[in-house]
């Protein structure tokens, strides 16, 4: 019910990773220990398996990250969470990153309806490519599941989650930051 799946779906995933769950009657199902090779797998299909849509800006005169986040944070807009560096520093401040080159936002569309006229607002110079090769301003990730396990971030604005931001972080190719931070949450 929270991932928005169906039975088949959930049994097929949990048959899957098996070996890495404990499951009792009262806590339900919990990780008995990270599945680092089905997250390793999950990394490599991420580009497959997540919905994406990349913004560039065409004015010539594109606008930092910084700028995007403070005018969503303005919008106040509940379907929205920031990923992203943005999002994971919001998640693990003591993340070793320094700056990021473009915004990531994940947009909850459970209904499989995504509400993207924010992007309008937020500006009109933005618009969609489909050559991974050329650098986005802001890249949208859409999640379907019924729950957007968003955080609160700053006013007005939530933080994704901490799957999304890891995932945007590969993506990115900040490998090595998002391993540092996995390798904390696992100890923690």
């Amino acid at each position: 019910e929270l991932a928005g799946c169906s039975y088949p779906t959930v049994s097929s995933a949990t048959d899957r990773l098996e070996g890495y769950l404990k499951q009792s009657y009262s806590e339900g199902i919990q990780l008995r220990r990270f599945p680092h090779e089905e997250w390793h797998s999950m990394i490599l299909r991420a580009d497959k398996i997540r919905a994406t849509l990349r913004l560039v800006d065409r004015s010539g005169q594109p606008r930092r990250p910084q700028f995007y986040l403070d005018r969503l944070a303005s919008m106040h807009l509940d379907h929205i969470g920031v990923g992203g560096v943005s999002g994971a520093l919001a998640l693990y401040p003591d993340l070793n990153i320094t700056g990021s080159p473009r915004l990531d936002v994940c947009v909850h569309a459970p209904g499989r309806i995504a509400d993207i006229e924010f992007v309008k607002k937020l500006d009109p110079a933005l618009e969609s490519t489909d050559n991974p090769m050329e650098p986005a301003q802001l890249v949208l990730h859409f999640v379907r599941s019924a729950h957007s396990y968003f955080e609160q971030y700053l006013p007005g604005i939530k933080s994704a989650s901490w799957v999304e931001c890891m995932l945007d972080l590969h993506e990115m190719r900040l490998s090595a930051q998002a391993d540092e931070w996995l390798n904390q949450w696992i100890r923690e």
